[in-house]
């Protein structure tokens, strides 16, 4: 928060692996609050992979949520060559058994990249959700991305990297599999928006 004059914020790798999770509501939540939100003058932030493996996971709610939203002001008021890395997710041979109407994974992004300016970037990472087991919920994957880059001006720069979505095995979600609805991207945006590939094989 309020990182400036050149400032670099540097976070290490974060890994969950080999758990056995009994949960009465989400098995994991990750979120990010305020991180980043005014920063300016060439400040960085940097954060390694996330990494979640070979966990077994069973939840009345989703197994792993992932919440970025604009009203915990993630990238927010960025300007001046100001620049942040946020994790690429590794989501790896786990066991998911979510709650009823829930998800084995749930990537939520709502109205971030707000009110940014002055060939200021922000980078979503990448999302790899590979050789995982989804038995029972709504669905297996559900990722949705509202408003990204919203009121984004003077070369602001937001960047959602790969999706790639491989050799999972799916069991009886009563919705669907895989699930992704990416709305009003861009909006009143006067920079970059940037989406990477999405592979989605061998499921």
């Amino acid at each position: 928060y309020e990182n400036n004059q050149s400032s670099l914020v540097s976070v290490a790798p974060i890994s969950v692996t080999d758990n056995l999770i009994t949960a009465g509501t989400n098995g994991i939540y990750v979120e990010y609050y305020s991180s980043p939100e005014y920063m300016y003058d060439d400040a960085r932030l940097i954060m390694g992979p996330m990494a979640f493996a070979d966990n077994v996971i069973t939840s009345t709610n989703h197994g792993i949520q992932m919440y970025f939203d604009y009203d915990y002001y993630l990238g927010t008021d960025m300007t001046n060559n100001a620049y942040v890395k946020l994790p690429d997710n590794i989501i790896r041979g786990n066991t998911f058994y979510p709650g009823e109407n829930r998800s084995g994974v749930n990537w939520y992004n709502y109205y971030t990249s707000y009110n940014n300016f002055g060939d200021s970037t922000i980078d979503f990472g990448q999302l790899l959700v590979d050789d995982n087991t989804f038995v029972g919920g709504n669905y297996g994957l559900y990722y949705y991305n509202e408003g990204a880059a919203y009121d984004a001006y003077d070369n602001h720069t937001a960047i959602f990297s790969d999706t790639v979505v491989t050799d999972n095995r799916f069991y009886s979600q009563t919705s669907a599999a895989v699930y992704f609805d990416i709305d009003y991207a861009g909006y009143n945006h006067y920079g970059n928006l940037v989406f990477g590939d999405t592979l989605v094989a061998r499921n």
